[in-house]
C-alpha cells in the first residue's frame, strides 16, 4: 500500500482524490494480501493522471476506449465513467469521463455489488452504496444494475469469481446471464481466455465456474465440454456420474496441487485437466467402455484451445496431456519395463503427467491430498531421468571417426542408437556403435 499511498498523496496535492475498488477491496476487507490494485481517481482527466502517474514506473494505456492506465502491470487507474452500449462489439460504447461524479454514480456501472465497494485511500472509510459488504460476507454474486446486460463477457467473470470470491450466483443474476447467452460471439477470444485463465490459475474452487457454466446454459458456448453432460460412465468406475461431474472433481483436485507443478507446465497442466476426457462422447459403446478417448481427444482438445489463443506451445503442451493421461497408469498396471518410462518422459514431464493422472484418478470422490503411488512414480523417475527429454549419447562425430561418411543412413544409424540407448540404458557411446556394428554384421551375413 506504500506505493498507492504516494501515488494518492501526489495526485491529491494536484486536486485528485483516490479510491481502490474492485478486488483490491476485497483482499482488504478479507485481510488478504493485496497483490493488484484498482484505483478510481476523481478530480483529474485521463491524461493528467496518465502524465503523473509515468513519474512513478512504467505505464500503459489498456482498453483505449475506457481510459484505463496501467502502472507496472500490478497497478490500474481510471476515471469515474459512463458508458452506453452503442454496438455489438466490446469497444462499442459511448464513454463518458466524468472526474466529478458522485462515488454512488461511479459505484452504479461496477459489475457486482462484491465489486461496487470503494476504500479511501486517505483515510480508509469504506463506501458501500449496493450492499457489496453484506454480499461478500454471504458469498453471494449479484449484479449492481441492469447495466450489467451491456457487456456479456460479465457472465464469465462471474464464472471465475465463483471459483475465488463467493458461493453462489443471486436467482435474479443467474435469469440475467441466462437471458445474454445469444451475445457470446460478440466477445474476443483474448477476453474469453482470460477469464479461463483467472478461473483455472487463481480459482480455489474452479469446479464451481463450470458448474455455472451449465447452471446459466453458457455451457453451450462450449461444445467440448458441452457434450460432456450427457456423457455416461460405468458406476463401479465413476460414481461420481457423468463425465462433466467427473471433470468438475478433477479441475477441483488440480486446483489443490497446480502449486506442486513446474511453473513452466502450471498453464497447460490445468487445461489438460479441464480437456483430459474430451474424447469419451466419440469413443464411449453401448456397455459405457471408452477405449481410445485419450487419442481421441487430442484433436478436440486442441479445437477448444484454438477458440481461446493461438499459443502453439501451450496448445502442444495440452494435447500431450490429453493423449498421455492413461499412460502412468497403464505402464504401472503392465509393470512396465523401464524403457517404456523413458519413451514417455521424452514425449512429456514424468512428474507432470502423474499429477495429472493423480488429479483424475481422485476425480471419483476421493480426496486428491491422499498418497498417490503412480505420481510417486513419476516423482522418483523425474528426479533419475531429468527434467528435459533423455539426451542421445551417440553423435554424428563418433560415426565420423569411425571414417563414416556423413548422409542419409546417418540419421538412421543415430536412431537406431538411441532406440538401443533407451531400451538397454548404456551410455558409453562406444559400446553402442559395436553394438550397431555387429548388428550390421549379423544382417550381411544373413543376407548371404
Amino acid at each position: 500500500m506504500d506505493t498507492i499511498r504516494e501515488i494518492s498523496n501526489h495526485l491529491k496535492q494536484l486536486g485528485g482524490k483516490c479510491y481502490l475498488v474492485g478486488g483490491s477491496v476485497i483482499d482488504f476487507i478479507k485481510n488478504r494480501k493485496i497483490t493488484e490494485y484498482d484505483v478510481e481517481v476523481f478530480g483529474l482527466s485521463p491524461s493528467v493522471i496518465r502524465d503523473e502517474v509515468s513519474k512513478f514506473g512504467d505505464v500503459s494505456t489498456v482498453g483505449k476506449t475506457f481510459g484505463v492506465v496501467k502502472l507496472n502491470n500490478v497497478m490500474d487507474f481510471s476515471v469515474p465513467r459512463r458508458e452506453n452500449r452503442i454496438g455489438a462489439g466490446h469497444v462499442d460504447f459511448d464513454v463518458d469521463f466524468d472526474p466529478h461524479m458522485s462515488i454512488k454514480d461511479a459505484a452504479l456501472r461496477r459489475n457486482f455489488t462484491i465489486n461496487s465497494i470503494y476504500l479511501d485511500i486517505d483515510t480508509l472509510e469504506i463506501h458501500d452504496y449496493y450492499n457489496g459488504i453484506k454480499d461478500l460476507n454471504d458469498g453471494i454474486l449479484r449484479h449492481v444494475s441492469d447495466k450489467f446486460g451491456e457487456d456479456p463477457l460479465r457472465v464469465l467473470i462471474a464464472m471465475q469469481l465463483l471459483s475465488r470470491k463467493v458461493k453462489t450466483v443471486a436467482p435474479e443474476t443467474l435469469e440475467l446471464c441466462m437471458s445474454l447467452k445469444t451475445q457470446f460471439n460478440t466477445i474476443s477470444k483474448e477476453r474469453i481466455y482470460a477469464e479461463f485463465n483467472k478461473l483455472l490459475l487463481k480459482g480455489d474452487n474452479p469446479g464451481m465456474g463450470m458448474q455455472f457454466l451449465k447452471d446459466s446454459g453458457w455451457i453451450e458456448c462450449f461444445p467440448e465440454l458441452n457434450v460432456l453432460i450427457a456423457c455416461k460412465q460405468k458406476e463401479c468406475w465413476h460414481p461420481e456420474g457423468v463425465v462433466y461431474s467427473h471433470v468438475i472433481q478433477a479441475v477441483d483436485n488440480a486446483a489443490k496441487v497446480r502449486h506442486i507443478c513446474p511453473d513452466d507446465w502450471m498453464q497447460a497442466f490445468m487445461y489438460g485437466v479441464l480437456l483430459h476426457d474430451v474424447g469419451k462422447p466419440l469413443t464411449t459403446d453401448e456397455n459405457l467402455r471408452s477405449h481410445g478417448h485419450a487419442e481421441a481427444g487430442v484433436d478436440v482438445a486442441e479445437t477448444f484451445m484454438r477458440r481461446l489463443c493461438d499459443d502453439a506451445d501451450l496448445i502442444g503442451k495440452v494435447k500431450k496431456i490429453v493423449k498421455h493421461h492413461m499412460t502412468p497408469w497403464n505402464l504401472t498396471d503392465q509393470h512396465a519395463r523401464i524403457c517404456r518410462w523413458k519413451r514417455l518422459h521424452n514425449e512429456i514431464r514424468l512428474d507432470v503427467i502423474g499429477l495429472v493422472a493423480r488429479c483424475d484418478d481422485a476425480a471419483r470422490n476421493r480426496n486428491v491430498m491422499d498418497p498417490d503411488p503412480v505420481h510417486i512414480i513419476c516423482q522418483e523417475l523425474t528426479l533419475q531421468f531429468g527434467d528435459k527429454p533423455i539426451a542421445p549419447v551417440l553423435m554424428g562425430r563418433h560415426l565420423i571417426a569411425m571414417g563414416m561418411t556423413p548422409g542419409p543412413s546417418f540419421k538412421k544409424l543415430l536412431k537406431e542408437g538411441y532406440d538401443y540407448q533407451i531400451e538397454t540404458g548404456e551410455t558409453n557411446p562406444s559400446v553402442i556403435l559395436s553394438q550397431l556394428c555387429a548388428n550390421m554384421t549379423e544382417k550381411i551375413m544373413e543376407g548371404v
